[in-house]
């Protein structure tokens, strides 16, 4: 088990204090909680604490990006520069396709969780700067199922905890071959 506890007064907090093995009765481990205080729990006994680096600088996202998703064994689930806003997308190998659209980035969770803020209803990856002003977007879709869509927008306004409430231009696609373009992601028509 390991123990942080944040100090928002002095920004001197403790982070990932080993307090070791904890032993649990009858499958009921019974913490007492302070304020402030996060206790990560795990099965694992070969947990360290680790030191990084510090990261390169920021730097803008280039204007010019294209992906195919084409990557046979990734180490890893998420698409590089994709921030999921709500909902979750990762990599997934459509066997089905024999052609282009073999490698793809999916929706996952197709159930809204708990939240903990208030967010979109819509599941939402972005990519991108939001400073863009002229600009081409392409991709191809497919939608599994005869409920919902999809849509792809440009010109977005906020994101983050803020994505509920952006304003921008929203080119929705539906099952049935239909179409709209909104100003919102309550589908408020331009």
């Amino acid at each position: 088990m390991w123990y942080s506890k944040l100090d928002f007064s002095t920004a001197n907090s403790t982070l990932f204090q080993s307090l070791g093995a904890k032993n649990i009765s009858e499958g009921i481990l019974t913490l007492s909680l302070g304020l402030d205080e996060i206790y990560t729990l795990t099965t694992l006994t070969t947990g360290h604490k680790s030191s990084s680096s510090e990261p390169p600088p920021s730097q803008p996202f280039p204007s010019t990006y294209k992906d195919d998703f084409n990557i046979r064994n990734p180490s890893f689930s998420e698409a590089p520069y994709f921030a999921d806003q709500t909902g979750v997308f990762e990599y997934f190998i459509n066997a089905s396709d024999p052609g282009e659209h073999v490698f793809t980035l999916r929706q996952v969770v197709t159930q809204r969780p708990i939240t903990w803020v208030i967010d979109a209803s819509n599941t939402i990856s972005i990519i991108g700067s939001y400073k863009w002003v002229n600009f081409i977007i392409t991709c191809d879709i497919y939608i599994e199922s005869n409920k919902g869509g999809a849509f792809i927008a440009g010109r977005i306004s906020k994101a983050g905890t803020y994505v509920a409430s952006a304003k921008g231009i929203f080119f929705w696609v539906f099952p049935d071959g239909t179409y709209q373009v909104t100003g919102d992601l309550s589908e408020f028509l331009l």
